[in-house]
């Protein structure tokens, strides 16, 4: 993402403009680091800069993204540029396992569909119950016959 974000705007008040170039900000880190990794790799790493224009803009750490923001509102800048860029940080310490030494057989698998149905079906059973031993031995009903 490269960017220039106006920190001015007729219809909404400073602080939210600010706020709502922070939340762009988040979001997009978000769904960078959701992407799928290249095999091989731990994590993204990301390449950031931010300044008064691109030409002006410096390396800065995506933690400290919200904080330039906040300077950037607090200095009476007109725009802030932000320029963020994923890349494969570093290889995996774990080598990758082939799927098929890792699936089990289909005999072995359990029913996905079936099992937490029945598991939640079998804890509201117990729970009703556990509940309507307390009323009974509260003495706030009496027990069925």
């Amino acid at each position: 993402m490269r960017k220039t974000f106006s920190l001015s705007d007729p219809k909404h008040a400073p602080a939210r403009v600010v706020e709502a170039i922070k939340s762009d900000v988040r979001k997009y880190l978000k769904r960078e680091r959701g992407k799928k990794l290249p095999e091989g790799v731990a994590h993204w790493d990301f390449d950031c800069r931010s300044g008064k224009e691109e030409s002006e803009a410096k390396p800065t750490h995506p933690a400290e993204l919200p904080k330039a923001v906040d300077t950037a509102a607090a200095e009476d800048w007109p725009a802030i540029y932000i320029e963020i860029l994923a890349k494969p940080d570093r290889p995996s310490s774990k080598p990758p396992t082939p799927k098929s030494e890792t699936a089990a057989p289909e005999s072995i698998r359990p029913a996905t569909d079936e099992a937490p149905r029945q598991r939640n079906a079998m804890k509201q059973t117990l729970l009703i119950s556990m509940a309507t031993a307390a009323v009974i031995r509260a003495g706030l009903i009496r027990k069925c016959r």
